[in-house]
């Protein structure tokens, strides 16, 4: 098979492991799967379940503790794994690019947009400084940035999400690679801006000739986008054929229970999580990996791990009774699927617990004034859930840090329990703080990349008036799903959802009155 006739990539019985307390522990095991040039394969799965390890696989960008215990990576025929550093570095961005899960740590807080953009085109491209430039507001546009010059010439925090995502993917397109991977590229945006997202990566589609891998958590997403789709557990694949085939009549449990997760416009319905938790990372599964939270699990599926069972042409399903999964599935509709939101907590009628009053917030920007927020008011009673919607940019942001505390609003007042609150967090009484607390919409900025996530929730506790004991660190671990060896993790070491499970339990420490959930 000549290169040009070859896969766009393709991974042959990959296996990769960490290395944690002396021990190897998988966390991807025997994935082989292959995309074409000019196709979208999307990769779908919960957290944990090792997308993103094998997008750093492909990109030969893995951490210190990880380990490729086996299998082949080829990229265009090219073995990945073989290459020295020096040809890492050329393709890396040349003919593989990848757009992080996480913008606003993936670009450098230090310098302009502008000339992060720029660095590409010259350490790929070599152009000159002034065409670099050039080259840069062309490529901001073509990714629909609106007022390129404008953006080029601010810092990443000076811009919104859908922005920061937006200028990723003009850096990852600016080489013109031959894969392009996508690792969740909607996760942190608004309905609005994914949706504006979503309709830009379909219009790269019919542009390039890149052969792209979206990772995500969202079938639905993957559904609209992608040719093909792969279902990853616990590191394992699990069902892989054409999307709208897959999502339609899956024929795998994992899918289907995946499937139920989605939660439907309009509906106030519950959730329907899938029961249980994923095995720990390295456990050793004789049998199915997903066979713990199984409806159809029989014996055999503990003992025999199942083959890729055919289903159609280019359609596996790795589960002993795939033939049987429409009949579930059609089982489950019947029961009328989750029960309605009938029981929760009634909003008191009494004085607010929380009043904001004309609020107003205003940001220096190039010698000019830009107004975030302006005479924001709203009440929020004990027991009462308040949405605050609007597009990337509108002031959500602005006015969640105002009330917690980490911005001074311009004008306006603050009351918690009919008294006056201070805009400064430093001005507020140690109650007031402990009070309200805040989930942000990126978990690694209230997450310390230099302890563990134990350390960071036993500093909380403390600092929130808690004792910081190991049995009551337990209980919040337990909370939010943390398996006790997570706490001993660094930050960088876990998954983005795990991450943000950790800075959940982060803003509960303290058992706030308040918690406002920032996307």
């Amino acid at each position: 098979m000549t290169r040009e006739q070859a896969p766009a990539f393709e991974l042959a019985g990959l296996s990769v492991s960490y290395g944690r307390g002396g021990r190897r522990l998988l966390a991807l095991s025997d994935v082989s799967l292959h995309v074409e040039r000019g196709e979208t394969y999307g990769l779908v799965g919960e957290s944990g379940s090792g997308k993103t390890t094998l997008a750093l696989t492909l990109m030969r960008h893995l951490p210190r503790a990880a380990c490729v215990e086996g299998g082949r990576v080829l990229l265009g025929g090219d073995d990945l794994l073989a290459a020295g550093e020096r040809t890492l570095r050329r393709w890396r961005g040349r003919r593989i690019a990848l757009v992080p899960q996480s913008a606003g740590s993936a670009l450098n807080p230090s310098l302009r947009v502008g000339t992060q953009i720029a660095e590409v085109y010259r350490a790929h491209g070599g152009l000159l400084p002034a065409e670099a430039a050039e080259a840069a507001a062309r490529m901001l546009t073509e990714v629909r940035v609106g007022d390129p010059a404008l953006v080029l010439g601010r810092y990443p925090h000076e811009l919104s999400a859908g922005q920061q995502q937006r200028v990723l993917i003009a850096m990852a397109l600016a080489s013109d690679p031959e894969v392009l991977i996508l690792d969740e590229p909607t996760t942190a945006l608004d309905a609005t801006v994914e949706a504006e997202v979503l309709e830009l990566i379909e219009s790269l589609q019919a542009e390039l000739a890149a052969a792209i891998l979206l990772i995500s958590h969202d079938v639905r997403v993957v559904a609209r986008l992608c040719d093909r789709v792969g279902l990853l557990y616990a590191g394992r694949l699990l069902e892989e054929g054409p999307a709208e085939e897959v999502v339609a009549g899956p024929r795998n449990p994992y899918t289907l229970a995946l499937l139920r997760c989605v939660p439907s416009l309009g509906a106030r319905a519950r959730l329907e999580p899938i029961p249980g938790q994923p095995p720990d990372l390295g456990a050793e599964l004789r049998g199915c990996s997903f066979a713990g939270r199984c409806p159809l699990v029989r014996a055999r599926c503990h003992e025999e791990a199942p083959p890729p069972e055919r289903v159609t042409a280019g359609w596996t399903s790795r589960c002993h009774y795939h033939r049987e999964v429409p009949a579930l599935r059609t089982a489950l509709e019947s029961n009328g699927g989750p029960p309605a939101l009938d029981h929760r907590p009634q909003p008191g009628t009494g004085p607010p617990l929380l009043r904001v009053d004309r609020l107003s917030k205003t940001y220096p920007a190039a010698g000019a004034r830009v107004e975030a927020a302006t005479d924001v008011s709203f009440d929020l009673h004990e027991g009462e859930v308040l949405g605050l919607v609007g597009e990337s940019g509108s002031g959500k942001t602005s006015v969640a840090r105002c009330v917690v505390g980490l911005e001074e609003a311009s004008g306006g007042t603050l009351e918690l329990d009919g008294s006056e609150l201070a805009w400064p967090l430093r001005d507020r009484p140690r109650e007031a703080r402990r009070a309200v607390q805040m989930v942000f919409q990126n978990p690694d900025a209230s997450l310390n990349r230099a302890v563990s996530v134990g350390s960071t929730l036993r500093r909380s506790l403390r600092r929130l008036g808690r004792d910081g004991k190991d049995a009551s660190l337990d209980e919040l671990a337990a909370l939010v799903h943390l398996a006790p060896g997570d706490l001993e993790l660094r930050p960088r070491a876990l998954s983005g959802g795990m991450k943000q499970r950790a800075a959940i339990a982060r803003s509960f420490a303290g058992s706030p009155r308040i918690v406002i959930c920032d996307e």
